[in-house]
């Protein structure tokens, strides 16, 4: 049954929503990235980097840049819970300037990536590069979100 499951995850393209992204930010990821994050979510991360290492390699020579970020920031979260910190960085700042080349990012997701690098720097005690961070992601979220939303108080976490 487990093993049917998996191919049909394999065989189907399938529409997700972007991590923190409104009703109307849906895109559309390969399955290897379905099955990445299936197994992020049974605390497995190793296998959930090499299945997302996969996903990338197997994107077509012309790229959709927001499945890119999307797969680079999923890469960098789990290179940050194998405690691969500056490879999680590397892949925060490069889904960052993946998005910033695009006409309209996607702008949770670049508060998002904004907010972990914030993250990133805040545990590398380096406080005026996090602070520059976290406000970007504060700003974005609470002029998309406004400032009740519960992802606008992450930022605060």
């Amino acid at each position: 049954m487990k093993k049917a499951a998996l191919n049909f995850i394999l065989l189907t393209s399938v529409l997700i929503t972007a991590v923190g992204a409104s009703d109307t930010d849906v895109i559309a990821m390969p399955p290897k990235y379905l099955l990445a994050e299936k197994m992020a979510a049974e605390s497995n991360w190793k296998g959930a980097l090499t299945m997302a290492q996969q996903a990338m390699l197997d994107l077509p020579a012309v790229r959709d840049l927001l499945v890119v970020a999307k797969l680079e920031m999923f890469i960098g979260d789990c290179h940050l819970e194998l405690g691969n910190y500056r490879d999680a960085k590397e892949k925060y700042i490069s889904a960052r300037y993946r998005l910033s080349r695009m006409r309209s990012p996607s702008p949770q997701l670049m508060a998002n990536i904004l907010n972990k690098l914030g993250n990133y720097y805040t545990n590398a005690q380096e406080s005026n590069t996090a602070i520059s961070y976290l406000d970007s992601a504060l700003t974005i979220r609470q002029r998309t979100l406004g400032d009740s939303h519960a992802l606008v108080a992450d930022v605060y976490n």
